[in-house]
Parts: C-alpha cells; structure tokens; sequence
C-alpha cells in the first residue's frame, strides 16, 4: 500500500531544518497547497466514483477516462486499471471517441511510468481515431502528444515535422493557447539540434501571442509566467544577464501565484551558475529538488524530475573541478538516460568531463564514445561538437597527436558553424531588445499625453469659473509643457534611431568577424600543407645531393620558413612579401631539380608593390602545381613564367608553364600508384573566393589550357583575379 501525502509532507516537514526561515515559509506554503490540492482531488474522485454506479455504458467510459488522469501522479496502477476498463469497454460498444481517449491515457501512463517508446505505440493509435469520427480538435490535440513523445526520445526532426501540420489549424481556429505550445514544441526540437537562431524565431512567435493576450482581460496567468521566461531564456543565453534576472524575478512572481516555485529556483540557479555564484547556485539547485519531491509521490515520474536539480548540482561541483562529487551526482540521473531521452546527451557529456578531469581516460573515452554516437543519430550539432572536443582533448592528453589533430579539425569546424548561427540568434535577442524599448517609449508618450489631456480638461474646467488673467496663466503654462513634451518625445525618436543604426553596425561588424575567422581558419590549413611538402623536398633533397648544397638548400629554406611564419600572423600582406617568398620558393624548387627549368617573375615598373596587398600564400600553391605536375615530367628543360598586372581596378597574376598539359598529368596520376588531391588548390581558391567581391558572377581563377599548332599540349596557363587593395 502507497503512503498518503500526508504521512509524506510529516516527512517533510522534519527535515525543514535544513533551510532558512524565509525558505521554510516557502516550503510550508507549499505543502499547504499539496493538501488543498489533495482535498480538491479527492472530492473529484468520490463525485466520479458515485456516478459510476448507475451510469450506462456511454457515461461509465467517459467517467473512467476522467477517473485515470487524477491517479496519473500518485498511484499509477489505478489510473493504469480506469483507462484499461474504459478501452475494453468502448471497444465492445464500439465507442470511437472513448476508445481514443482511453488510448491517450493509457500512452500517457506509459510515458510516466518510464518506458517513452511503449507511449509511442498508444499515441500512434489516437490520431486516426479522432479523425475517423471528424474531431479536428481532438486529432490535433493527439498529434501534439505524439510530437512531445518523439521529442522526449531524441527524434526532432520527425518530432518537429509532425507538430508543424498542427500550426495551420490553430491559426485558422485562433486557437492561440494551443498555437503557443505549438510554437514552444517546435523552438525546442530546433534548440536540441543546435539550431539556435531558428529555436528563436518560433519562441519569439510564442512570446509575441503571450504579450498580446497580456493586454486583454481574462488572460491566463500561467501564459504570462511561461512568457517572461522564454524572454528570460533569451537573455540568458544572449549573456545578458542582468536583462534575464529581471525577468526570472517577474516570472518568479506569477509562479508564486500558480503554486511553481520548484521551476524558477532551477532557473535561479542557472542565472547564479552563469554568475560563477556555485554556492548560491547550489542552494536554489538543491530547494528545486525538495520541492519536486513534496508534489511528486514515489514513481517512475518523480524520479526522472528529480533527475534535472541532480545534474545541475553535480554541474556546479563540475565547474568548480570537485569531480568525486560531481560523478557522485550524475550517477543517479544515468539510470534514466538508457533508453535515450532528454537528458542522456547532457549526463553522457558531465561524465566524460568529469572523468576526464580525474584523469581516468578509459572512462572518459567511454562516455565520449555513447555520447558522440547518440548525438549523431539524433542531429545534436552542440552535442556532436562536445564530443570531437573530448576526443580531442583525451587524445592529446595521451600524446596521440595525429588523432588529436584529426578531431580538433571536425572540432573547429562544428564550433565555427555553431558560433555564426549563435551570433545570428545574438544579433536577433539585440532587436527584439530594441523593438521592447520602442515599445516602452511609445507607451511612456502616451502615458504622458494622456496625463497631460486631464491636465488640460482641470485647467480649463478652472478657467471657465475664473478671471481671464488666470486663464491666460494657464494657457500659457499648458502651451509650455506641451512644448517640452514635444522636444523630448523628439529626442526619444532621435535616440531611438540612433539605437538603431548601432545595431546595424553591430551586426555588419559581426559579419566582418565571421568573414575574418574563416580566413583565418583557411590560413591555418594552408600553412602546414605548404611547410610538409617543402619539408618532403628537403628530405628528398638530401639524399640525392651532397652536404654543401643541402648546407644551401636549408639555409634557404629556413628564411622560407621565417617569411611564411611571419606573413601568416596577417590577414593581408604587402605584394612585394609575397613575391619575395614566392622567387625563394622557386629558387629551392629550381634547385632541387637540379635547375630542369628556369623562372622569371614580370612585375610592370610603374607598380608601387610595396603598398598593394594581397592574402598571404596565394600564388604558391598553383606555382608548385604547375612544377610538380607540368614541368617535372617534362624530359627536355622547362619555363615557368609569373606575370603580375593591374587593370579595372583588379589585379592579375597570370602563371604560365610550357609542361606537359594538364590532359597528360591527369592520365599519368591516374596510372600512378599514389593518389594525392591537392588540399593546398582547394583552401586556396576557398580564401580567393572569400575575397572576391560575393556578387561577382564570375569565377576569380581561370585555368587555360595552352596549344601548339600541330593540336599538341604546349602547357598550362593559370589566370587569378583579385580586387586591388592598397595599405
């Protein structure tokens, strides 16, 4: 037999010594609204007890139905028995809406009970039932418990699909509760993948029905206090957090009035988290989880709520490097990670972080590995990222260099693509910012206009019953004020516009950050490609040739190496470096082929090249291909000829060798064993795209190949195209 509520909140009440006397009061009134939610509840079950006593087939299904959610939360087995009872039933009279409604609830048990993909098999059921009987509200209604289903076991994007069929209906039935869950269902399966300024935009559409329904009478409180805290939520996560407190407070607030106190301390604890404020954090964290476990009797369901406070406990201790105490607190939440729901992505991450930080590598590899292989099959982008940066690290803290390089790689890549679409959603929390203070100000003018109307209605009421000489007073005085009134409301409007164009410019900057740190990224790869093989020639070098000249070939080479290093820290580098870095580079080339082809670099006299600028390494790569794959194979002697001019404001670098053709090269690498793709062509004619102007149709690289009159290959000859840029 279960324990009553009240022999649980006796329980309770003894450990209230843990807490401080405001925390106490909290906690008191809260039992006392368990009792009264008890009592109400109770009542509701004897009243649809006694009907079931003479009531016909029909009514004894309805009442059954909604006998089963009032034990949904304390005794599950009954609510489990009720529903059952009802399917049967409704299945013998063939009673199509009391079947679906007793399919709903068994689902729902289900799914509290623990096992969310059994759930999906009931939920599965309901739709085509309500539509067999043409009760659009209740398919539409089962369609949304589906979609919650398939969200709780990691399956967004068919969570997501199925729940957008339901947005048409709600707008067009203005069903605008519905419609906001709808909106929030759909901005969650977007966050869980990682897709953060798309979550925005469909928490936005919820929020702008929630301020809307604000403003009217009779709106529901609780929309008001889910509002404020998906704004809360924004701010948060945007880093403002003194924005975000403020709206935690005021949703706190509206969660005193409904009876929630267990959600906003979670919430703020994040905020304290955020503030590196672990101790403060620790102690909303740990009344959360009290809380939850005075609403909730002893089931499946109280556990897994109970699990969320318990992560964000072992998060603090984790940010605070305790990691004996952290492992400590996830162990509980890992029994309900298995199968995956909504919290095994985040425990599997705490666990191989926690470890990691113990140094225990095999533990951490192990929880890295089921945490990489689930947010994958799931599309988790910010999951997937976390674990390339766990093998990552683990691998580099074992000295496994080339795996570690091969994972920060796919690492930089995912966190690059998840920084921009966070700076987007940035830049969107920034307007909406601006729009709410927009809005304030015109409700401010207003408030004022208004207060200066009844200002005018007193003064004129008083002047009809005075002398003229008063009358002109006040007239005078009202014309004053409404002039003041004015120049400010002028001034509000100039501010406001100027606000604007400062986001504006933010966001152009931010623009020009992601732009700048892809160039970087590309410069980052093209650095070691080149400095490998200019090491393979070294290499090979020296086994062919004698001390004194690999004495000179690394002499050169070093000062190479110094002239790459040090254009590299540069986005953009004086024309006249990269040509002298460029004739170096030919010069050991030539040298090492034991000069089987001459160069020659055409720069026009008139050209100021020190003052040109140009992205560093951008002409080698096509200079070492033409070497390598046009001239080296040439039997007799070859020309390699670099020509730079300037035309339309552009600059042409046209590279021309007299080699074997790229036809003849193509076939020869197919016949050799070596398969080797040039990475170093591919990064570079990336970074000459990124800065080529974007709306130029034509490509910035041009590859000609060269003829003699007889149709035989005279060679190859490349044409790159780059905007003029002076210092």
């Amino acid at each position: 037999m279960r324990p009553s509520k009240y022999i649980l909140l006796f329980f309770a009440t003894t450990h209230l010594a843990l807490f401080c006397p405001a925390q106490i009061e909290t906690i008191q009134e809260q039992e006392k609204q368990i009792i009264r939610q008890h009592q109400a509840q109770r009542k509701r079950i004897d009243s649809l007890q006694q009907l079931l006593i003479s009531a016909d087939d029909t009514t004894r299904i309805n009442c059954l139905n909604r006998l089963s959610p009032e034990y949904y939360l304390f005794n599950t087995d009954t609510a489990w028995n009720c529903a059952s009872d009802a399917y049967n039933l409704a299945v013998k009279i063939n009673f199509t809406k009391g079947i679906a409604e007793s399919l709903l609830n068994l689902a729902q048990i289900t799914q509290e009970r623990g096992n969310v993909s059994g759930a999906e098999k009931y939920f599965r059921q309901v739709p085509d039932l309500y539509n067999e009987i043409h009760d659009l509200k209740g398919y539409y209604h089962a369609v949304y418990k589906l979609s919650y289903s398939l969200k709780l076991q990691l399956r967004f994007a068919e969570a997501r699909t199925l729940i957008e069929k339901n947005l048409s209906y709600y707008e067009k039935t203005e069903d605008e509760t519905n419609l906001t869950f709808t909106y929030k269902l759909i901005g969650e399966a977007y966050h869980q993948q990682g897709y953060y300024e798309k979550a925005f935009e469909y928490f936005r559409q919820a929020m702008m029905i929630i301020q809307k329904n604000q403003e009217l009478k009779g709106s529901r409180r609780d929309q008001y206090m889910w509002g404020n805290l998906y704004i809360a939520d924004m701010y948060r996560d945007a880093g403002d957090l003194k924005t975000a407190l403020s709206y935690y407070q005021l949703s706190a607030a509206k969660a005193k009035e409904n009876q929630l106190p267990d959600v906003f301390n979670s919430r703020m604890g994040d905020i304290y988290v955020m503030k590196h404020d672990y101790d403060s954090a620790r102690h909303y964290y740990e009344l959360a989880h009290y809380l939850i476990s005075l609403r909730l009797v002893d089931t499946v369901l109280r556990k897994f709520f109970l699990t969320d406070p318990l992560i964000n406990i072992g998060e603090t201790y984790l940010a605070q490097k305790q990691y004996d105490k952290a492992i400590e607190c996830f162990k509980s939440p890992l029994q309900y990670s298995f199968p995956p729901n909504i919290l095994t992505l985040r425990v599997l991450c705490d666990f191989a972080r926690a470890y990691e930080g113990q140094k225990d590598f095999v533990q951490s590899f192990r929880y890295a590995t089921q945490l990489l292989s689930i947010a994958q099959i799931t599309g988790s982008r910010q999951y997937v990222r976390d674990g390339f940066e766990l093998y990552w690290r683990l691998f580099d803290l074992q000295g496994k260099t080339d795996s570690a390089y091969k994972y920060h790689l796919l690492y930089s890549a995912m966190n690059d693509s998840i920084a921009r679409d966070v700076q987007l959603r940035n830049m969107a929390v920034d307007e909406m910012k601006v729009e709410d203070l927009q809005k304030e100000s015109k409700i401010s003018l207003l408030n004022k206009e208004k207060k200066i109307q009844e200002q005018q209605k007193q003064f004129l009421f008083l002047g009809m019953a005075g002398i003229v000489f008063i009358s002109i007073i006040l007239f005078r005085y009202i014309s004053l004020k409404r002039h003041t009134e004015i120049n400010k409301r002028r001034q509000a409007e100039k501010e406001l516009q100027i606000q604007q164009i400062q986001s504006e410019k933010t966001k152009a900057e931010l623009q020009q950050q992601a732009t700048e740190m892809e160039m970087q990224a590309l410069r980052a790869q093209m650095n070691p490609h080149f400095i490998f093989n200019s090491l393979n020639s070294i290499n090979r070098f020296i086994l062919q040739n004698n001390k004194t000249q690999a004495s000179e070939f690394l002499t050169k080479f070093s000062k190479l190496v110094r002239l790459i290093l040090q254009n590299s820290q540069a986005s953009l580098i004086p024309l006249e470096s990269e040509l002298e870095s460029l004739e170096l580079y030919l010069n050991l080339e030539a040298l090492r082929f034991n000069y089987h082809f001459d160069y020659k670099i055409s720069v026009p006299k008139d050209m100021d090249i020190s003052a040109l600028q140009v992205p560093p390494l951008i002409l080698q790569p096509y200079v070492e291909n033409a070497i390598w794959h046009g001239l080296m194979h040439k039997e007799e002697k070859g020309q390699l000829d670099v020509e730079v001019s300037e035309e339309n404001d552009y600059l042409y670098f046209r590279i021309t060798d007299n080699g074997i053709g790229r036809e003849k090269a193509a076939t020869m690498a197919r016949k050799s064993a070596t398969k080797h793709k040039s990475m170093g062509l591919r990064i570079t004619a990336h970074r000459i795209a990124i800065v080529q102007n974007p709306k130029t149709l034509t490509s910035p690289v041009t590859i000609n190949d060269l003829v003699n009159a007889d149709g035989s290959a005279a060679g190859t000859e490349v044409v790159i195209k780059l905007p003029v840029i002076y210092d």
